[in-house]
């Protein structure tokens, strides 16, 4: 590992919060090592700073005479070159830690990531392994000017408009180790999508995280800000997550069956159900702030309950091809955090697993049971959720649904003061 280190200048730490965004301390090179087994200190309420910067959180949890710590204890395994930042002269590299209390080094149990590899080890005690991938989407405003409004949609003219951005961004994600597959204008105002390659367990979630965070940083380093929120202007910014379940015995994929109608196998219609069964509670996980529920309950997007192979407005789509069968779940915002999602689709779909529930129908659609129309009301369904409570721990649960009940809370006191 120090031979890693010694290209580098300096080396960022950083932990995902809640909301997804790195935080942490960045270490001149010089220092690393003695960085390696103690981590960099943290405040610990970081995971839960809220999206207008104020701190939020459990109080309970935070309560001491003195600011209570926490560290960033690194994977170097995760080491990547952020070649975006510094220049030719300095070298930095990030690498990607998980959170700890420092009083007596007991994990803090609302670490996005950490609550990604629990679900992903219980996963692996059922003798599966998690195949999955993310399809991000996001807007792009100029200088201030936002784009036309007129469908774009898969049109290469818009890329090459602004290539000087989206050529450097793959260039550079492909250096830090996230794998662009595909990237593509879409139909709404200023909306591009880029198909991140799938892979195995926590990666697929820390490149989606490296993504997300590492095109914020080049947006300001190349004027032009990027956003994803759904706002009406826009449309909706999605991030479906593509997964596959496979048998850690055989390397099969459990999700397909050639001889079942649409090759979806009896395993994959009891982890289907599982989703089916915790929607309305997984909306809070998938759509995390007030404004993602701008892009539900329209046409062509998700908002009654139900999958389909087929319908662009169902919840979840089963795909199948010769390579096997997947499931897109269409559910997530923009603004979800690539490790929660992750974990609370492997607790939902491992409930169905575990109890073997029953799959309805694919295209049955039922007026009275519909996604939460608000985040207020998504969360009360994960109050009321109490398998997923028990499948992601109480801490977390608690941390999540104070830290969005107060981005709601902040948000709607922007929006009335905006008016006024």
């Amino acid at each position: 590992m120090s031979d890693h280190i010694n290209k580098y200048d300096y080396v960022r730490f950083s932990v995902a919060d809640i909301h997804g965004r790195s935080r942490g301390r960045v270490v001149p090179a010089r220092h690393v090592k003695s960085c390696l087994e103690t981590g960099v200190t943290l405040y610990a309420g970081s995971l839960s700073i809220g999206l207008h910067g104020e701190k939020v959180g459990p109080s309970e949890k935070l309560k001491d005479d003195r600011m209570p710590k926490a560290y960033a204890l690194p994977d170097f395994s995760t080491l990547y070159n952020v070649s975006w930042c510094g220049n030719d002269d300095i070298k930095v590299a990030e690498v990607i830690c998980e959170s700890y209390w420092l009083k007596d080094g007991s994990a803090q149990l609302a670490c996005p990531r950490y609550v990604a590899r629990q679900q992903l080890e219980r996963l692996t005690n059922h003798g599966f392994s998690l195949f999955s991938g993310y399809e991000v989407e996001f807007t792009l405003t100029q200088a201030g000017i936002p784009y036309p409004l007129e469908p774009d949609y898969m049109r290469h003219r818009l890329v090459s408009k602004h290539d000087s951005f989206l050529f450097y961004l793959e260039k550079h994600m492909h250096q830090a180790g996230v794998d662009i597959g595909s990237f593509h204008s879409e139909g709404d105002a200023g909306l591009f999508e880029m198909v991140l390659q799938p892979s195995c367990g926590i990666k697929s979630a820390d490149s989606c995280i490296t993504f997300k965070n590492g095109i914020l940083e080049i947006g300001d380093k190349k004027d032009y800000l990027v956003s994803f929120n759904s706002m009406q202007e826009c449309g909706g910014v999605g991030m479906h997550f593509n997964h596959s379940l496979w048998s850690l015995c055989g390397g099969v994929n459990v999700f397909h069956d050639p001889d079942s109608d649409h090759g979806l196998s009896t395993f994959g219609r009891y982890w289907l159900a599982g989703l089916m069964k915790h929607a309305k509670a997984l909306c809070a996980f998938f759509c995390p702030t007030s404004n993602c529920y701008d892009r539900l309950h329209k046409p062509n997007l998700p908002g009654l309950i139900y999958w389909s192979t087929d319908k662009r407005s169902a919840c979840v789509k089963v795909k199948s091809v010769d390579a096997g069968t997947y499931i897109e779940n269409r559910i997530p915002s923009g603004m979800s955090n690539p490790y929660i999602t992750l974990a609370a689709t492997i607790a939902a779909g491992l409930d169905g697993i575990v109890k073997k529930l029953e799959c309805p129908a694919p295209d049955k659609s039922v007026l009275t049971n519909a996604l939460p129309h608000t985040l207020l009301e998504a969360l009360s369904e994960l109050q009321a959720d109490t398998d997923m409570i028990h499948s992601l721990g109480e801490d977390f649960i608690h941390w999540f649904v104070c830290t969005m009940k107060t981005d709601s809370e902040a948000s709607c006191r922007v929006a009335s003061l905006n008016r006024d």
